[in-house]
């Protein structure tokens, strides 16, 4: 039995590799939660906020005065002269710069809290979506599993049958190749379900993959009709990635105000006290202006007015993508939701009893064993399709809210 064969050396694959894997049955929320705590890309994210942070308490400082002292001791044929002058200096350029720059600081910080809440929800979307599908592949992969054990049976029949000469050579091969290739579907899918739990135990659990979520039935709910335009409009209010790019416009026009006003002259004003040996002394002023003949910070304003438009052109961009994006996705969620109701109406839900009810018309004779095995197929048929169209339903309604950027309400 092929699949059994196949369970023994994975079992025996994880002891070779030096422990056992846990299962933990957790909910979609609590799986959720976890991940949006343990996520490197969050903390690197964190990481981002808090340099901008410190960016903008530097550019928040007032600029630091500088303390001067000079002294002169002159002689000439006996007869002594000089001075001492102390004196204080401070560069007045940041009232006029100060100002444009704090504001692109701050804009800087907003963006980047704007990009960690977009990557918040990718990261709930991408939880969403492992835990949907290794919950409904599990459930495929029962229903598997009980029509390879019902072909199993089968073919045990049917090989009493040939000996006993009830059954031709023809249906004994096709029985051998519906069993072949449920076991091999069934192979398919247990790989399949391996690589969801793995992945989704990744993001859940980081630095201990040797654990694995259980899933549960705990997201099932109402799947409600939805209107492209209330989503876009949503869409348009609170997405991560949107608000981050308008952010980013706020600060490029900072910039460009400061790079323009950086342009200006310089001022430094000093004053201080001086005396000079034949006894003279009071206060002194002293004032610098730098004349802006050559360089008046065009390169630098220019710069910032080109990133300006880019991040312009770049919300622009955005909107009409996320407009887009939300159209195709919303008639898409719609057509699941509306093929699953009629699933739902069409197909009886109690399936499994009509191929047990299949497998004793069989022993009473009163169908033929090809049907048996047809009804078989259309069990895990019925399986496939069933669960299939609720994650695919589940999912579009998950994947609308991350494009939306948050919950439906």
């Amino acid at each position: 039995m092929r699949k059994y064969y196949v369970s023994v050396l994975l079992v025996l694959s994880v002891f070779i590799c030096g422990g056992t894997v846990q299962a933990e049955k957790i909910t979609m929320d609590q799986a959720v939660e976890r991940a949006l705590r343990l996520n490197p890309a969050l903390g690197i994210q964190s990481f981002a906020i808090e340099q901008a942070r410190a960016e903008l308490q530097t550019r928040s400082l007032l600029p630091n005065p500088s303390l001067n002292y000079d002294r002169e001791e002159l002689d000439l044929n006996g007869i002594d002269g000089g001075e001492w002058i102390i004196a204080a200096e401070m560069p007045l350029n940041f009232l006029w710069r100060r100002g444009p720059r704090i504001g692109e600081a701050e804009a800087l910080l907003e963006a980047e809290n704007f990009g960690l809440d977009n990557k918040r929800e990718l990261v709930r979307f991408q939880t969403r979506r492992l835990y949907l599908a290794a919950h409904y592949v599990s459930l495929e992969l029962e229903a598997r599993q009980k029509s390879t054990d019902l072909l199993l049976d089968i073919k045990r029949k049917s090989q009493l049958l040939k000996a006993e000469g009830d059954i031709s050579g023809y249906d004994q091969r096709r029985i051998a190749f519906e069993v072949l290739r449920a076991e091999r579907d069934f192979v398919a899918a247990e790989n399949e379900l391996t690589r969801h739990e793995s992945n989704l135990s990744l993001l859940v659990y980081r630095d201990n993959l040797e654990m694995k979520v259980e899933t549960e039935d705990s997201f099932a709910g109402k799947l409600p009709g939805l209107i492209v335009d209330k989503l876009v409009s949503a869409a348009l209010e609170r997405r991560g990635d949107l608000q981050r790019a308008r952010a980013r416009i706020a600060a490029s026009g900072a910039a460009v105000q400061a790079a323009r006003r950086a342009a200006l002259p310089g001022v430094n004003l000093g004053l201080g006290y001086k005396r000079q040996i034949d006894g003279f002394e009071g206060p002194v002023g002293r004032l610098s202006v730098e004349l802006p003949l050559f360089n008046r910070n065009q390169g630098t304003v220019a710069g910032n007015q080109a990133r300006l438009d880019a991040a312009k052109l770049t919300v622009t961009t955005l909107e009409r993508q996320i407009e887009a994006e939300i159209m195709v996705a919303c008639q898409s969620y719609n057509r699941l939701r509306t093929q699953l109701a009629e699933y739902r109406q069409t197909i009886p839900e109690n399936s499994e009893a009509m191929v047990e009810t299949a497998k004793f018309s069989y022993m009473e004779g009163e169908i033929s064993l090809i049907e048996l095995i047809d009804a078989v197929r259309t069990y895990t048929e019925d399986a496939t399709l069933r669960y299939g169209l609720l994650r695919d339903t589940y999912l579009g309604l998950y994947r609308l809210e991350y494009l939306t950027g948050g919950e439906l309400q």
